[in-house]
């Protein structure tokens, strides 16, 4: 086996313990990764106060396949760190640590794998670019609670109550909903503007 780790670091304008807070939640923090459409998150215990297990059942975006295992979470509220370990697949281990940095926090996703002797270097590749857009993810979410301007209040309320339930297709579709109603609106504008113009000019002349 080969023993592979992945770090990547963020910097964001919050608190640690106000980071933590959000993070510890695991059904978020899994829908929070655009990998997964999750099915299921559910606690065998308190897995948020004293650490316990967690099972998950969560379906690969990509591929479509079914993933399921029991979880075991240690968080640890004095030094913003949580630990998840994974009995099933490559992944063994993801360390999130929220550590003071400035008026903020430096955020550190760390995740290690155990890879058979033939793994091609592209599937790292792969593994790497899916732990960066699962920390972007997360950095998006958090900076929603930097500041409570209404624009941010109104969007943790979108964020919540209904992107965080849908599905990555679900999410990818209405992202094209968006930009044609935008596209379409936009295109409307600009011809009302032309035919705005039009008649001024001929007013003048």
């Amino acid at each position: 086996m080969i023993h592979k780790t992945l770090t990547k670091t963020i910097e964001l304008g919050i608190r640690p313990e106000r980071a933590f807070a959000l993070l510890r939640d695991m059904e978020r923090l899994f829908r929070l990764d655009p990998k997964w459409e999750v099915r299921e998150v559910s606690p065998v215990n308190d897995p948020i106060t004293n650490g316990g297990s967690v099972n998950v059942e969560l379906v690969d975006d990509l591929t479509e396949k079914e993933y399921k295992d029991q979880l075991e979470v240690t968080p640890s509220g004095d030094h913003e760190r949580l630990e998840i370990r994974y009995n099933q697949g490559w992944k063994k281990i993801t360390v999130i640590e929220i550590r003071p940095s400035g008026s903020g926090s430096c955020i550190n996703l760390s995740e290690a794998y155990a890879l058979p002797e033939d793994v091609k270097p592209g599937h790292i590749e792969h593994l790497s670019r899916e732990q960066t857009q699962w920390l972007k993810s997360i950095g998006q979410y958090l900076r929603l609670y930097e500041k409570s301007t209404l624009y941010r209040l109104l969007m943790r309320r979108l964020m919540n109550g209904i992107w965080l339930t849908m599905t990555p297709s679900q999410r990818r579709i209405a992202l094209i909903i968006i930009i044609i109603q935008a596209g379409t609106l936009l295109a409307f504008g600009l011809g009302a503007l032309l035919i705005w113009l039009k008649l001024l000019i001929e007013s003048v002349l």
